[in-house]
């Protein structure tokens, strides 16, 4: 699938899904002239040990600091 970027003059990201089975992303290409990126997805039936971050790595931002002067 093609989607051009309107905010970028000849702007143009490309989608590419996988074909058979359920249909999942495989890479997104995106041209910006006269750069061109590619970015590609794998591993998707790989198990990840994802564990939430330690109390002291957590931000509290219920309440916003106050300004210093």
């Amino acid at each position: 699938m093609k989607v051009v970027d309107d905010e970028i003059a000849g702007g143009l990201y490309t989608f590419y899904v996988a074909a058979e089975g359920k249909p999942y992303l495989l890479r997104v290409d995106h041209e910006e002239p006269p750069y061109k990126r590619i970015t590609k997805f794998s591993g998707f039936n790989d198990r990840l040990a994802i564990q939430p971050p330690a109390a002291a790595e957590v931000l509290d931002l219920s309440t916003p600091p106050s300004k210093s002067p």
